[in-house]
Formats: structure tokens, sequence, C-alpha cells
């Protein structure tokens, strides 16, 4: 589940969850588990998505959702909360091609 949920965190704030200079720090940052979610994101995001994406992620074994706890969670359940997640999404896409038209105007000038 772990796994699952770097992926998760990957796909959804768009890089890795414990971005590192050697294998060693990963090793070091993973086993620590400290997830940094930005202040944007927790705004934008619905709590249940947070929660999910903590609860994949919990360097705990024991207190990890399990993939039976993770199919029941709201994020697969609840379809305001999935629709709060395509909206961040679209949101992000938005962001991304107002960089992308800044630069090009930049560029032109």
């Amino acid at each position: 589940m772990f796994s699952f949920g770097v992926i998760v965190y990957t796909l959804v704030f768009g890089k890795q969850p414990f971005l590192c200079n050697s294998v060693e720090e990963m090793y070091e940052l993973n086993k620590n588990c400290e997830i940094k979610i930005g202040e944007r994101e927790k705004e934008e995001l619905h709590p249940d998505i947070i929660k999910f994406i903590l609860g994949v992620l919990e360097a705990d074994p024991s207190k990890r959702l399990t993939p039976q706890s993770a199919l029941q969670s709201p994020l697969l359940t609840n379809s305001h909360v999935t629709d709060n997640l395509i909206k961040y999404f679209e949101n992000q896409r938005e962001r991304a091609m107002s960089k992308v038209l800044k630069w090009a105007n930049h560029v032109n000038n």
C-alpha cells in the first residue's frame, strides 16, 4: 500500500513525495515518512483526499490504510470527493497552461 501511496501522491501533486540527491537520503526520507502537503493543496483538495494520501503513506504499517479500507475510502466511494479531485486537476492544468503562455509571450517579446 505504501508504494501505491507514492504513486497516488505523485499523480495528485505532480512530484515525488521524497525528493532527494542520493539513494541514502531517499532511504532516510522514506523511513521517516515526512509527507509535506502545501497550503494551496490543503485549501483546494477535499480533506478526505488528503486523509487518503496520508493514510496510504503512513510510516507505521499497522496504522496504514489496508487495501480493504482504501477501497471504502470516500475518495473512491463519494462522487463529491471524486469531483473535487477532478476540479483540482483541471485547475492544475489551467495553471500549467498559464505558465506556458507567459513563457511563450516572454520568449516572443
